[in-house]
């Protein structure tokens, strides 16, 4: 049962690391605030078991979730791995259907300060000249890029 504690360590998670959170199947009330109540802390030490656990998986769905998960705790590392997992071929989200799919592209598009030319996840497929312009991106800005935890996105220093 989820309590009032609960509601707002969710809260202070933010809505992407929640919704990364419900896609790998966590069990919310895990998370329930405990001596050490830092809603940060807790989360990353949930994705940081979950990724030693799920290490041998192969499929791109799971590889994406869990590096967009570390991605949304400060791994920047993490963007490459799912710039190397992007989908082969458009991802329809009918209602909730899809949404764990497109989650992790929708993740990396709210944290990095991309241009907005390399905003549309849609266009963000395996092959794709975007993924590419992405790469190239990355490359030329991440030694620059800083993780601003309290506003849980990539910053230019």
């Amino acid at each position: 049962m989820l309590t009032v504690e609960h509601t707002e360590l969710h809260k202070a998670l933010g809505f992407h690391r929640n919704r990364l959170l419900v896609c790998l199947g966590a069990d919310l009330t895990l998370l329930a605030p405990r001596d050490e109540s830092d809603p940060f802390a807790l989360y990353r030490g949930f994705v940081q078991g979950i990724s030693v656990q799920w290490a041998p998986a192969t499929d791109r769905a799971t590889i994406s979730l869990l590096a967009a998960a570390r991605l949304l705790y400060g791994d920047l590392g993490s963007a490459y791995l799912l710039l190397d997992h992007f989908p082969q071929r458009p991802i329809r989200a009918d209602r909730d259907a899809g949404l764990c799919l497109l989650s992790p592209l929708f993740a990396l598009a709210s944290v990095l300060p991309l241009p907005e030319a390399l905003r549309d996840t849609s266009a963000w497929l395996a092959g794709s000249p975007q993924q590419s312009a992405l790469r190239s991106w990355l490359d030329q800005h991440s030694a620059r890029l800083h993780w601003n935890q309290p506003s849980g996105v990539y910053e230019f220093r």
